[in-house]
């Protein structure tokens, strides 16, 4: 077999091992367990950033950028190797990206946990971030969790790092809480910021409730803001939440529920917005009614302006400013500008030509310009200009008001008609710095086509705009190079505008053609107005491997030898290594990934072919793909083609009219040619009918590019039940399958016995039947004693497993009713008497009574082996009241306890099964952390598979997403890392091959060396 990299590697400078080799916890001696990442792939310099990257906010003048990001190539020397994000910072002029979050004493150390960047000041020197890492500073006190974020003031002068969320008089003393930053000064010298701690005021509050505080640099102090008037240590009484601060850290503006923080407050309102003013030491109303500042009205904060003068607010009370007519009700917001020098509010979404009477739609703020005079808000409103021609009724437009003219101007108009609407959704950032400072360019994010001129959008993807108020017209700012195709944004990610009108942002696809960027990941952009085009920032600068960028892989498909193994759209080979092999690819490029993704669900015993479903519509040339539906597909990796498995009956170049997938894992015949997958697709088969909303199960013959419906009513094949059907098991040569099915006819005389009806809805649960493709008929499997066509009572199957020679079927079945859920039972089905057998006490009976509970986890091929968990005790040690493994052996009718204590087999430790050997030898199962462990059935032993690479005493836990035959290959996903190259904090998927534990020096009763306890 031809074995082609993913990616051109002849120009890679250095490539980091993806295996890693560590010991067993608590053997006698180093045992090697190897572990392999498959989601990894290699990097070259200038090649993108290899983890998640997203601007947070960049000077005026746009010289420094800081960011937050999860890529490990950005800065060379560096060790990061803490699988979390870090806070960064770039130098525009230089282009050297710089750690921000670094541990205290190890300058090109990486803080020990995750951290963010939180702001910059405007001269670049001061960055604020919130981290759960311990080791910024020296001798720090913390009080709170580990996951509960502390806020920190980073020096780039002095690189030297303050915390920022501490006890009064002790600097090294957090917060007991989480704390949440909000905003830096522009001089970095104040920090606003919100948290339920209680211990950041003197005396202590009674009870935590979210307050606003402020910290001065200068000082190195905090002061609660949001508190009871006449009482600066004493909270209000109500919860509050920053939102912005002035330039100069004046003025900071919050919202609060309290009605305690003004004397003589009349409060009939849930949240309320105030203004806090540091020099004065006072707190103003500013949500209050016109004429009477003692009252207020309720509102939503948006923004301060740069000298805090100006209050962008929401607010369903139109009594805010004096004169105004309530154009939309008393349930729908308008949007305000509150003067705090004159303490008037000003109404900026007015109705056309009625200035005293607000909009008869919702509107909400956005953002002020930074001397306040122009608004940005969104509204439903459809009066707020003459002419108007609403472009999507179903969603908000962009206005913004002009504070010196009194008008309205619509933003998101089409490109040809100022007065029509966007014709899809438009929404605004939640970014930090969305508007430039003069307000002349706004950046949304926007799902629609008619916004500019030219663009190439197909309005599935969320896009980013940019609004020039001065050209009165909008550019695409995530097009793909200086194009006009649409690339696309992660919704919710960071942006940031300058003065210039560059934009920052991120975006996980590819927009800079100059850079190799093959992975998904969110990478950091700049987009040049002027130029009109994108520039990627976030470049490796050095050459190495990593894991996969984009990571959350949970799963593959792995061959019966371990020798190969499928994943999301790639093959991965044990023997080549140790990057995987694009499967799913642009017809013609094997480089270029699908413009969808795709996901591996099968793979032929030698690695030759992978089934899997995508919607991607560039794989096949020549194919007309236009259902932008699901569809499955045969990749031959020697022939390098791939083939279309659900297409229209006689149609083999044209896909199917509905999703179509392949059962994970999946079945394949070793040729390639015939595979099971499920379809709600009506036209499959000729003169298919019956199918419905949920899949039913065919059977696809590449040879001779027909499908067979195997879910089919019992007097005809092409009738199809539509409840819902799915593959469990397969024979080796395809002829006998069993699946499970909602379906109803599939048998003569069938009778239903296990729909739930709860609160007059119908729950339709599945049976389990034996199918014989030869001669096209099924047989009920979980059918009532003696009643053959008589469907499980009240139960549906969980797992099943066919033996080898198809004789026997052994499966699991969960009893549910509409109020409760009963214990899971295990059976085997004879084929010859169609009669199952209870599994559950073979080997003897429990010691006590439990319901027979038992799940089933896995058999051995031949049926002899069944890997059950259980509450229930079969040896006198299992006392510990929760699930334990047990394996049954159905020859010699005796029953194993896996899950034992270290040395002593009779006492339970507690886990879930996994998988079982074909020889039933090893076991594989998950300890009650979640850690999968290796087991070893004739010596009674056991060792962990997952350790952290750095220090393997330490348990990763891990998901057992499948195993090869014998099971001396295991694959897991895991968030932790495994390996040192594995730094994305995602799931990424590992080979760990067990085969290296139990080698021939075991066997032959080495046990100095293979006497392993279980950790």
């Amino acid at each position: 077999m031809e074995k082609r990299p993913m990616f051109d590697l002849s120009s890679l400078v250095v490539l980091a091992a993806t295996a890693v080799w560590f010991a067993a916890a608590g053997g006698a001696a180093a045992v090697p367990v190897r572990v392999d990442l498959l989601t990894s792939y290699p990097f070259e310099v200038g090649d993108a950033g290899n983890g998640d990257s997203v601007p947070v906010q960049a000077t005026p003048d746009g010289g420094y950028l800081a960011l937050t990001t999860q890529a490990m190539n950005l800065v060379a020397g560096f060790d990061d190797r803490n699988n979390a994000t870090d806070a960064l910072v770039l130098d525009r002029q230089s282009g050297v990206f710089e750690y921000v979050s670094v541990a205290f004493g190890a300058p090109v150390r990486a803080g020990q946990y995750s951290s963010a960047a939180l702001g910059i000041s405007d001269d670049g020197r001061w960055v604020l971030l919130a981290s759960s890492a311990r080791d910024l500073i020296s001798g720090g006190s913390y009080p709170a969790a580990i996951a509960d974020r502390q806020l920190y003031l980073f020096d780039r002068l002095s690189r030297t790092t303050r915390l920022v969320s501490h006890a009064p008089g002790n600097p090294l003393l957090a917060a007991n809480a989480a704390v949440e930053g909000v905003r830096l000064s522009a001089d970095g010298r104040f920090v606003l910021f919100e948290t339920q701690a209680t211990n950041l005021v003197s005396p202590a509050p009674d009870a935590p409730s979210r307050q606003v505080y402020l910290f001065d640099r200068n000082s190195d102090s905090v002061k609660l803001l949001s508190r009871a008037a006449g009482a600066p240590s004493t909270p209000g009484n109500g919860v509050a939440d920053a939102v912005d601060l002035s330039s100069d850290g004046r003025f900071a503006l919050f919202e609060s529920t309290a009605s305690n923080h003004l004397a003589g407050l009349t409060d009939a309102n849930a949240g309320d917005v105030f203004v806090y003013d540091r020099v004065a030491d006072a707190i103003q109303l500013i949500s209050r009614q016109a004429g009477a500042p003692s009252t207020t009205t309720g509102g939503t904060a948006r923004d301060l302006s740069a000298d805090g003068r100006f209050v962008l607010l929401d607010s369903k009370r139109t009594a805010i400013a004096a004169g105004i007519a309530d154009g939309n009700g008393a349930d729908l917001a308008d949007v305000f500008v509150f003067d705090r020098q004159s303490g008037i509010a000003r109404l900026a979404s007015p109705a056309v030509a009625a200035a005293a009477t607000s909009a008869t739609g919702h509107s909400n703020g956005y953002r002020l310009s930074d001397d306040g005079r122009f608004v940005y808000f969104f509204s439903w409103a459809l009066n707020l200009v003459s002419p108007f021609t609403d472009g999507d009724p179903e969603n908000l437009d962009l206005y913004y008001f002009d504070g010196t003219t009194g008008t309205v101007t619509l933003a998101s108009h089409d490109f040809a008609d100022p007065a029509r609407g966007a014709n899809g959704r438009v929404e605004p950032m939640t970014a930090l710095q969305p508007l430039s400072t003069d307000g002349r360019y706004v950046l949304v994010e926007s799902l629609s086509t008619n916004l500019q001129s030219g663009v190439v959008d197909s309005g599935l993807a969320w896009q980013l705009y940019l609004y020039d108020r001065v050209a009165g017209a909008s550019l695409l700012v995530s097009r793909r190079g200086g194009s006009l195709e649409a690339g696309g944004i992660a919704l919710g990610t960071g942006a940031s505008m300058t003065i210039a009108g560059e934009a920052i942002f991120a975006s996980p696809f590819p927009l800079d053609p100059a850079v190799e960027d093959g992975q998904s990941q969110r990478d950091v952009f700049r987009f040049d107005a002027g130029a009109a085009a994108n520039e990627m920032l976030t470049v490796a600068v050095f050459a190495g491997a990593s894991s996969w960028p984009q990571g959350w892989i949970y799963g593959g498909v792995i061959t019966p030898d371990g020798s190969h193994a499928a994943f999301s759209e790639f093959a991965w080979d044990r023997d080549r290594g140790p990057f995987p092999e694009r499967i799913a690819h642009a017809a013609g490029d094997p480089a270029t990934a699908p413009n969808r993704p795709a996901e591996s669900g099968a793979i032929s015993p030698d690695g030759r072919f992978v089934a899997f479903d995508s919607s991607a519509h560039n794989l096949v040339g020549g194919l007309t793909d236009n259902n932008n539906r699901i569809d499955v597909f045969v990749y031959d990796r020697d022939a390098d083609t791939p083939f279309l498995a659900s297409h229209v009956a006689g149609q083999p170049d044209r896909p199917a009219n509905s999703n179509s997938q392949v059962n994970v894992p999946g079945w394949i015949s070793a040729d390639g040619n015939r595979l099971a997958l499920t379809s709600t697709s009506s036209n499959l088969v000729a003169g298919l009918t019956g199918s419905g909303s949920s899949p039913d199960l065919y059977f696809h013959d590449r040879a001779t590019a027909t499908t067979e419906l195997i879910s089919h009513h019992h007097t005809s094949v092409t009738q199809a039940g539509g409840r819902g059907s799915g593959l469990d098991d397969a024979s080796a040569d395809g002829r006998y399958l069993v699946y499970s099915s909602a379906n109803a006819g599939l048998v003569p005389g069938f009778v239903d016995a296990n729909d739930i009806v709860d609160d007059g809805t119908t729950y339709r649960l599945s049976d389990l039947y034996f199918y014989d493709r030869q001669v096209r008929t099924a047989t009920l499997i979980s059918h009532q004693p003696g009643l053959p066509s008589h469907g499980a009572l009240e139960a549906s199957p969980r797992l099943a497993f066919l033996t080898g020679d198809s004789s026997a079927v052994i499966y699991g079945l969960h009893r549910k009713t509409a109020t409760e859920s009963g214990p899971d039972k295990v059976y085997r089905w004879d084929r010859a008497s169609n009669t199952s057998t209870l599994l559950n006490d073979v080997g003897g009976a429990p010691l006590s009574s439990c319901g027979d509970d038992a799940v089933l986890d896995h058999t051995s091929p031949d049926g002899r082996w069944v890997l059950i968990t259980t509450a229930c005790a079969f040896v006198p040690g299992d006392t510990n009241g929760g699930y334990d493994v047990y394996l049954i052996d159905l020859q010699a009718g005796q029953k194993a306890l896996v899950t034992h204590a270290a040395g002593n087999p009779a006492i339970a430790s507690g886990g879930r099964g996994e998988r079982v050997g074909a020889d039933g030898q090893w076991v594989i199962y998950s300890d009650l952390a979640g850690v999968p462990h290796a087991y070893d059935r004739i010596r009674r032993e056991a060792t962990r598979l997952t350790s952290s690479w750095a220090d393997p005493a330490v348990a990763q836990p891990a998901t057992v997403a499948g195993a090869s035959a014998d099971a001396s290959y295991v694959l897991v996903t895991t968030f932790r890392s495994l390996v040192p190259e594995d730094g994305n904090g995602k799931a990424d998927l590992y080979l760990v091959s067990v085969a290296e534990i139990f080698a021939d020096g075991f066997e032959g009763g080495s046990t100095a060396r293979w006497s392993l306890a279980l950790p």
